[in-house]
Order: C-alpha cells, then structure tokens, then sequence
C-alpha cells in the first residue's frame, strides 16, 4: 500500500471515530466534520484512480462509512442532511474504486 493510501485510511478511521460512529447514537452529522469527512472521499478519489490496486480494509472502511450513514438517516427526525451526505461519499466512492463500486 502507497503512503498516501495509508495516510487516507488513517484519516479516514478517525473521522469514524469521532463523527460516523457517534452518528449511530446520535442520529445528527456534525457540519464541520462532514467537511473533512468529504475533503478525505476527494483525495481517496484522486487517490484511488492512480493506484493499481486498493487495500480491502479501506475499502471496507469506505463502505461502512455509507451503510452508516443510510441507516442513522431512516432513524434521523431530520435524515434530509445525513442523505445528502451518504450520496455525496458515494459518488467519491465511485470515482475512487469506479462505475461497479
């Protein structure tokens, strides 16, 4: 794995550490966190399309990232944000691992 992908994973898990996992409990994304949260999906975009190939932990980690955030959102009393943030990370997805994500 390149040093760059390693440093976005890192980032990565601690941005679902400290925001994607509260939101579990919380039903509510924090604005600010939300921005960092995107900022890593573009590099992993960025990323991801120079790479031959991609470490399953992060692509798990990526995914979780999704699936989390869809579920909080059927739960949310507002799930309008959460929404709009999930198909945000998923297009980043998308053009990090491709079309078949």
């Amino acid at each position: 794995m390149t040093d760059e992908l390693s440093d976005i994973e890192r980032r990565l898990s601690e941005v679902v550490r400290t925001t994607v996992l509260p939101l579990q409990v919380t039903k509510v994304l924090v604005p600010s966190r939300v921005e960092d949260l995107m900022a890593i999906g573009r590099e992993l975009g960025q990323a991801g399309s120079r790479a031959s190939l991609i470490p399953r932990s992060l692509v798990g980690t990526s995914l979780f990232v999704f699936t989390t955030m869809l579920t909080a959102a059927e739960y949310a009393e507002e799930p309008e944000p959460i929404l709009d943030a999930a198909w945000q990370w998923e297009a980043l997805l998308r053009e990090a691992y491709g079309p078949d994500l």
